[in-house]
């Protein structure tokens, strides 16, 4: 009985620990980032300038989420952008966000990086903000969720978009399914 009761406590503390630290590594993949990269394509209103700079957002309390953040950028950089635009990436602490919205064209937000007024600055700076967790769109913190899982899923909050003055071409709209 009191091996059960052990096992039992041990699963619970496992599940709790879980729930609160998620598993960050390889969450974000090559194939998620170039289905990302090509849907900045569509958009209506892109980037004027030679380069696209995107910011990727994390968990400052979590040393995976910023080691993933530094893995992320990585990838991205060997990404090209749409119209032969230069894709630069910068990992920003998502309490460090109001510094850098100015500069940003786009956000990419990592599992578990939401809240801190994202929504906020995408609609105040009229950024961009994606991600390839499904939980950003739950929590209404990204306009567009994108990911591979073998086939391409993508994911238009078209109000939170229009919100900010982001806007995709029709075609694009059509491909997608809207919350």
């Amino acid at each position: 009985m009191r091996g059960t009761s052990t096992s039992r406590l041990a699963g619970v503390c496992l599940l709790a620990l879980a729930t609160a630290f998620p598993a960050y590594a390889d969450d974000v993949s090559l194939a998620d980032l170039k289905a990302a990269t090509r849907s900045l394509g569509f958009l209506q209103n892109p980037p004027r300038g030679k380069e696209l700079l995107i910011g990727i957002v994390y968990l400052p309390g979590v040393p995976a989420s910023r080691a993933l953040a530094q893995q992320t950028a990585d990838r991205l950089r060997t990404l090209p952008g749409p119209n032969n635009t230069l894709i630069k990436p910068a990992t920003i602490s998502i309490h460090d966000l109001g510094a850098h919205g100015d500069d940003l064209d786009a956000l990419y937000l990592l599992p578990g990086a939401t809240g801190g007024g994202i929504t906020d600055l995408a609609r105040r700076k009229h950024i961009l903000v994606m991600s390839s967790d499904p939980a950003c769109m739950d929590q209404h913190c990204c306009m567009l969720m994108v990911r591979d899982t073998g086939r391409v899923e993508i994911v238009l909050d078209s109000a939170l978009a229009q919100s900010a003055g982001v806007s995709f071409s029709s075609v694009f709209a059509m491909m997608v399914k809207h919350r």
